[in-house]
């Protein structure tokens, strides 16, 4: 009876062994293959092809998960359209997949007005940190010749309510800037704005914007955008503003196309996936 329980007490043993082998084997791959899917998700955000409208009217394109470069005096940020319009980055820093400028930094994309003909498309994924006062967001512009397409951030008109204020503006060829305010509380929060402006698609000519995939306002003009022969920079509302934009930037895109209504919302639904916003 003895040798019988020594051989069942060996057996059961020896059966917890074996058991222990297999779940222990089999927590590995399961940790093996959420590793592997942990770092397909990555590849596939990292993927150029994310989903975006339209990719064949695409100018430019510069997105933060392809690191910048850097050297001691700026930066290169690439254009990852394929079309070679590399920006130019200067005082910006980079860390988890977003560009930090700290009110001295910008970019200079090397891209004019005319090199994107009468429809244009702008759209940034941008989470704004100061935006007191007019800080320059985007734009190729000089006040003296009254030329050009700008955006700034500006919080004075409705500080007694805080509301926080976007404009985005262009001169249209009579030599008056036409405007379009947003309003509303954006600080901290990572937004699509997107801006269409010119000839859209039905042959109008004047501006439309969209907050993420909501349709915000619209303006119509018989006056084409005056063109100014000058780089868009991105940071700064002209080559010459020193109030500069306090901010995160993930994403710009720029089409030489007017953007439908279903267009934004498609860009969106990808951007929302990829940087995590929320309507």
């Amino acid at each position: 009876m003895k040798q019988n329980g020594f051989i069942s007490s060996a057996l059961l043993y020896g059966m917890l062994a074996l058991f222990l082998v297999i779940m222990t084997s089999t927590l590995a791959i399961l940790g093996n293959q959420k590793l592997g899917m942990d770092k397909l998700k990555e590849n596939a955000l990292n993927d150029i092809e994310y989903g975006y409208a339209k990719t064949e009217n695409i100018y430019a394109l510069y997105d933060s998960f392809t690191a910048p470069t850097f050297t001691a005096s700026n930066g290169k940020w690439t254009d990852q359209s394929g079309n070679g319009h590399d920006a130019t980055l200067y005082n910006c820093s980079y860390s988890n997949h977003r560009l930090n400028f700290n009110g001295t930094s910008y970019l200079n994309t090397g891209i004019r007005q005319s090199d994107l003909g009468s429809a244009i498309t702008y759209s940034i994924v941008v989470s704004l940190k100061d935006i007191t006062g007019k800080k320059g967001l985007w734009g190729y512009y000089d006040t003296s010749s009254k030329a050009g397409i700008y955006a700034y951030t500006d919080d004075e008109k409705y500080a007694s309510v805080n509301q926080k204020i976007i404009n985005v503006c262009y001169y249209t060829t009579n030599n008056e800037p036409l405007c379009i305010e947003i309003y509303g509380n954006y600080l901290n929060k990572v937004i699509q704005l997107t801006v269409v402006m010119g000839n859209t698609l039905d042959n109008k000519k004047g501006m439309e914007i969209y907050i993420n995939d909501t349709s915000y306002d619209g303006i119509e003009t018989n006056q084409d955008i005056k063109p100014y022969n000058g780089n868009l920079i991105i940071g700064k509302s002209s080559a010459t503003d020193t109030n500069m934009m306090k901010a995160d930037l993930y994403n710009v895109t720029i089409y030489n196309t007017a953007l439908t209504y279903d267009d934004v919302q498609k860009n969106f639904e990808a951007n929302s996936q990829r940087y995590n916003i929320t309507s």
